[in-house]
């Protein structure tokens, strides 16, 4: 028995001693603790790590603690432990996703703590969220799950149906990218923002009467998508994943009426290369979606989107005569879609209801007119009883291998969850 098998295998047995005794009136676990968790055994076909193997194993132990409050200040905890690839490694992750402190003081709350940011009113796709973080290459059946947290303090000022926020971002956690590889002797390296200490946030939000939501939003740090730097090492050629200190001011709002539902949002992100000279360097760009949705019963509904990305100071990259520059001046523009000046795209994603709603199913498409390439994900989740949830799916990528989602076509992955929660 592997290492990272035994260890999860502890873990999912004290997690259902936890959930027995949990059970019991008056329980310290589940009265003063608030603790609340899940395990979860799931298969995919492929990994996303362009590895040569097949069928994956995947077994994890997440938990959620909600402790009762102290002196009025309230506590939250969440993280996880998982191996993915159980037969064959003895490799495994574990992380806390969130771990802060809630305290309100009159009009005022406060947050400090490592937690989990998320902006934007569009549906999936939000140009203006800068301040989450994903490891887009961990297996797992829920696409939210793969968010962590950065450490920060956040401080909210209630004004009745406006809120303003302050956020001071300290922490710096890499995003993590699914990279095939570029060529023998080429190496992906992570290099991290020297002073994420200047990282800060600032939004008005308005939620009202009516049915109108809406914000106008600041971001100043470290971009989640990175440049490409090459240094040669005795080894080979390092690509230095840099991610460039950006400025973003966006802009979201919905309004629903009836069945009908209406969102936009909007960030234009300023980048240190605004004329476009380092061709290894994102430029300036501006995102924009516009989407409807439409509730015909209450339990179905379609969301449609229009997906639009301006590349300020666009560059035909295809013209670099040093065939190595253009190589890796292509694989940069990939991972921050700019290898167009102007990229229309669309979503669809309708979703139903059966069985008494225990039966849950959805179908995601995103499909980049310009670049030819698009995402299909549809996936079905069946709840057995309280406890036992089933979730089943196939998430497939397709489009040229200059691409977003044409380069990471060989992960697609059809996958199988259970999952006991407690």
């Amino acid at each position: 028995m592997t290492h990272s098998f035994a260890l999860i295998t502890l873990i999912a047995f004290g997690s259902v001693l936890f959930s027995v005794n949990a059970n019991a009136e008056g329980s310290f676990i589940k009265d003063t603790l608030g603790a609340t968790g899940s395990l979860r055994a799931a298969y995919f076909s492929e990994d996303r790590r362009f590895t040569q193997d097949k069928h994956f194993g995947v077994g994890s132990a997440w938990l959620t603690l909600r402790p009762e409050e102290v002196l009025g200040t309230k506590f939250y905890f969440d993280g996880y432990i998982q191996g993915e690839d159980l037969t064959r490694s003895t490799s495994h992750v574990s992380t806390v996703r969130e771990v802060y402190a809630d305290r309100s003081f009159g009009d005022f709350d406060l947050r400090v703590g490592r937690q989990i940011i998320v902006w934007g009113r569009a549906d999936k796709v939000n140009p203006t969220d800068n301040l989450s973080v994903r490891d887009f290459r961990r297996l797992m059946t829920d696409d939210e799950d793969q968010r962590n947290g950065v450490f920060a303090t956040q401080l909210t000022w209630n004004l009745g149906e406006e809120r303003i926020k302050a956020i001071w971002l300290p922490e710096w956690r890499s995003p993590k990218f699914p990279f095939p590889a570029v060529a023998p002797g080429f190496n992906f390296v992570y290099v991290d923002p020297k002073t994420p200490i200047q990282q800060y946030a600032l939004k008005w939000d308005h939620t009202g009467s009516g049915g109108l939501d809406a914000s106008v939003s600041y971001y100043h740090g470290y971009s989640k998508i990175p440049d490409l730097s090459p240094k040669v090492t005795a080894s080979g050629v390092d690509l230095e994943l840099i991610f460039p200190l950006i400025q973003t001011i966006g802009f979201d709002a919905a309004w629903t009426m009836d069945r009908y539902g209406l969102r936009v949002e909007s960030a234009y992100t300023l980048t240190p290369d605004s004329r476009g000279r380092n061709v290894l360097a994102q430029n300036p760009f501006l995102f924009t979606v516009f989407g409807i949705e439409r509730s015909f019963t209450d339990q179905f509904s379609i969301n449609l989107q229009y997906l639009n990305r301006y590349v300020q100071g666009f560059t035909d990259l295809s013209q670099i005569n040093d065939p190595t520059t253009r190589v890796l001046a292509l694989q940069s523009a990939i991972t921050s879609q700019q290898l167009v000046g102007m990229n229309h795209g669309v979503s669809i994603r309708p979703s139903a209801k059966f069985m008494n709603e225990t039966l849950e199913s959805e179908v995601a498409w995103i499909h980049w007119v310009t670049t030819g390439d698009h995402l299909v994900r549809p996936k079905v989740t069946y709840a057995l009883n309280d406890s036992w949830k089933l979730i089943t799916g196939i998430e497939w990528y397709s489009g040229p291998t200059l691409s977003f989602f044409g380069r990471i076509r060989s992960t697609s992955t059809g996958f199988f969850e259970a999952r006991f929660g407690f």
